[in-house]
């Protein structure tokens, strides 16, 4: 499996419909902690100052100016923590050259920056990637209680023979490493001591990390071209006893974790999405979606992973199961709502699952062909009667609708009979390349927009509407280049954009 070049041929895009996620869904507070603003990874963010018509008229914030010239690139997502510093509201940055940096978020002054202290793992170290040089990769979470961000970054320091993960614990006041001897941690010293063998030259970390119930939860795959002997991987830290790690591991040899959304949650269970295995006739974790329970415990029974029934054809063609799950809501008849678990695959086939009962292989309650591929983590909203994902790759588009656009967004629905239904609610025609999308609505329902960042060239940032695709609004400025699957953040009604050398602002 290809981490950063999704194309099709696979399962590409996944529902499930589960418990109540009300008190976890959206990113309702000013914080933006965490990968798209929670757990659910539906990348939706309520923003009463964000309406149709001010979005029109979106500018550069004039009091927001970079005091710095970053150094990137970046591949995780900016994160906004309020009252984070010293009273400051603040931007965290993490780069791929282990450089940690706090900006304040009102007017773009640097706060502090941190050098994890050990470098970045040069591409010429490492037997096969795209990412040089590799270092923070994966979205860090913060742990608003402690005011710490947990980080997980790919280090040497001997100039490329010894390569280690390591987790850091930062403070987010001052930038100072967490002190006590527990960090960092190293992951493969640390698994090795489980008796698990985690090389870690192998082992990529690009999926956003989580915290649930005192847990970090930090998630693996392997780096572009599938070197190795690597293994989908999930590591539990205990954050008050780091150093008591637990591991849930593919049994097979692959089934990465790409997805820059990692590992995602419904507030309850814990749930990943794995790419293809190889050298196996026997399912073993990969193209799934995998449930872990709160002792990162997987069971075997079939309500526990879903994997389509062609999975062995899926692992021949490297065709995989490649996004986050992602939860959602969707409105039913009767005034009820059901909950509902996504992910897109390479093949662009959305599937429905119960979620009390993943189905095991073949457990599919509908499927539906919705594009050719897709490329990097969709967004989700509702409406009074529906709910949207919107998703950038290519899609398969209804004959007379815009087309040459990679952004489409999908209508999901509930009949009088429970059953889910999905269809093309509009496709656009503009082109963004591979990007995360976000979205927004002013209460939770109204005045719904699209956001995404146009990493095929001109870095724009890009406003849709939510109902119709008609373009709200597209940046001018020139911009240095963006890394892809960036995604922009919405905090304190502005909407932040993170490059490889720079921060942009944006309010109506």
């Amino acid at each position: 499996m290809h981490p950063h070049f999704y194309q099709s041929r696979s399962l590409r895009f996944l529902v499930y419909v589960s418990i109540s996620v009300a008190s976890v869904l959206g990113a309702n507070a000013a914080s933006v902690l965490e990968y798209q603003g929670s757990a659910t990874r539906e990348g939706h963010f309520v923003s009463p100052q964000l309406t149709r018509n001010a979005v029109a008229h979106l500018q550069a914030d004039p009091g927001f100016q970079m005091s710095v010239n970053l150094e990137g690139p970046f591949f995780a997502q900016p994160l906004y923590v309020e009252n984070g510093s010293h009273g400051k509201n603040i931007l965290l940055l993490a780069s791929e050259k282990n450089q940690i940096y706090a900006i304040d978020a009102d007017s773009g002054q640097l706060l502090w920056q941190k050098f994890l202290g050990i470098p970045a793992v040069s591409l010429r170290d490492l037997p096969c990637g795209n990412i040089d040089p590799m270092g923070v990769t994966g979205t860090p979470v913060v742990d608003a209680a402690t005011k710490t961000l947990y980080v997980n970054a790919m280090t040497s320091a001997d100039n490329g023979r010894t390569i280690r993960h390591k987790i850091y614990a930062v403070s987010i006041e001052d930038g100072i490493l967490v002190p006590g001897g527990q960090w960092p941690i190293d992951v493969q010293a640390s698994l090795r001591s489980l008796g698990v063998d985690f090389d870690s030259r192998v082992h990529g970390q690009r999926g956003a990390l989580t915290i649930k119930d005192g847990f970090l939860y930090v998630p693996y795959g392997g780096h572009f071209g599938d070197c190795g002997d690597y293994h989908g991987r999930v590591v539990q830290v205990p954050l008050n006893h780091p150093s008591h790690m637990q591991l849930w591991s593919t049994v097979a040899s692959r089934g990465g974790i790409w997805a820059p959304g990692g590992v995602s949650s419904d507030g309850r269970d814990l749930f990943v999405t794995t790419g293809n295995t190889s050298g196996t006739t026997r399912w073993g974790g990969g193209n799934a979606v995998n449930r872990l329970g709160p002792s990162i415990e997987f069971s075997i029974q079939s309500k526990d992973f879903f994997a389509p029934t062609d999975w062995k054809e899926l692992d021949d063609r490297d065709a995989d199961l490649a996004t986050a799950p992602l939860f959602t809501q969707i409105p039913a008849p009767n005034s009820n709502t059901l909950s509902a678990l996504m992910a897109f695959g390479k093949d662009g086939r959305i599937v429905v699952l119960d979620p009390a009962n993943l189905g095991g292989i073949g457990g599919a309650l509908a499927s539906k062909d919705v594009a050719r591929s897709v490329f990097a983590s969709p967004t989700a909203y509702k409406t009074s009667s529906y709910s949207a994902v919107v998703f950038n790759g290519e899609p398969r588009c209804p004959a007379g609708g815009l087309t040459g656009g990679d952004v489409a967004a999908l209508k999901i629905s509930v009949d009088n009979d429970r059953s889910v239904k999905v269809s093309t609610l509009w496709c656009s025609g503009k082109s963004l390349g591979r990007t995360g999308l976000i979205s927004s609505t002013t209460d939770g329902l109204a005045d719904s927009i699209v956001w995404g960042i146009q990493t095929s060239g001109s870095g724009h940032l890009i406003a849709f509407n939510g109902d119709t695709s008609q373009v709200l609004f597209e940046g001018s400025e020139a911009r240095s280049s963006v890394s892809r699957f960036q995604t922009p953040i919405i905090a304190n009604g502005k909407v932040f954009v993170l490059y490889n050398n720079t921060v942009r602002a944006y309010k109506p």
